[in-house]
C-alpha cells in the first residue's frame, strides 16, 4: 500500500484528476443559467438653477420657464444567459424611471434598440415613466433619453427572481437600431 501511495505515476494522475476537476467545476459554475438585468445611467446637467442670478437669461421648455434642466441617458440591457420575459416583471414595483417629487419629465423617447420585436416602450404613470417590454434576450436591451427638470433619474422596480444591478461601465448596445 506504501509503495502505491508514493508511485510518482499515482501522484501524477492524482493531480491531474484534481486539476481536471477544478477546471469543471469553474466551467459549470460559469454556465450556470441566471436572469440579471443591468442597467447604466449618465445624467448630464443642462442647466441648473445658479442661472436664475442672471437676471437677463431666460429660458423655457414650451412656454414654460425652466430653472432646471438635465438630460438622462439610460442604458438597460440583460445581462445574464437567459431570456427575461414580460410577466417576470412585478405589478406593484414595475420597472421604471424616478425623479425627486418637485422634478417633472419634458421628453422622452427610445433612442435605440438592439432588436425591435422586443417592443420597448414608455408609458407614463404617476410615480415615473414606467419601461414596458415583451420580453429581452440575453446581451440585447434599450438605450432611452429623459430630458427633465431634476438632477438625476432613477431606475426602480422589482423582477421575480432577477437580480437588477446597477453597472458602471457604458454597455455596447450595437446590434439593430
Amino acid at each position: 500500500m506504501e509503495k502505491f501511495v508514493t508511485n510518482p505515476i499515482i501522484i501524477l494522475f492524482s493531480y491531474l484528476f484534481g486539476i481536471v476537476g477544478l477546471i469543471l467545476s469553474i466551467l459549470a459554475y460559469q454556465k450556470k443559467k441566471v436572469k440579471r438585468l443591468a442597467y447604466f445611467i449618465q445624467n448630464v446637467p443642462l442647466l441648473r438653477k445658479e442661472t436664475q442670478q442672471m437676471t437677463d437669461l431666460h429660458i423655457q421648455y414650451k412656454d414654460q420657464k425652466i430653472n432646471n434642466l438635465t438630460l438622462s441617458e439610460i442604458y438597460i440591457w440583460n445581462d445574464g444567459n437567459l431570456t427575461i420575459d414580460k410577466n417576470d416583471v412585478t405589478d406593484l414595483a414595475p420597472l421604471q424611471l424616478s425623479l425627486d417629487s418637485v422634478a417633472k419629465v419634458l421628453e422622452e423617447s427610445i433612442v435605440h434598440v438592439t432588436d425591435k420585436i422586443q417592443n420597448w416602450k414608455i408609458a407614463e404613470n404617476i410615480d415615473g415613466s414606467v419601461i414596458l417590454f415583451d420580453f429581452i434576450e440575453p446581451q440585447h436591451g434599450v438605450k432611452l433619453k429623459i430630458l427633465h427638470t431634476g438632477n438625476k433619474i432613477n431606475l426602480t422596480g422589482k423582477l421575480k427572481g432577477i437580480e437588477v444591478k446597477y453597472k458602471w461601465v457604458n454597455p455596447d448596445l450595437q446590434k439593430e437600431s
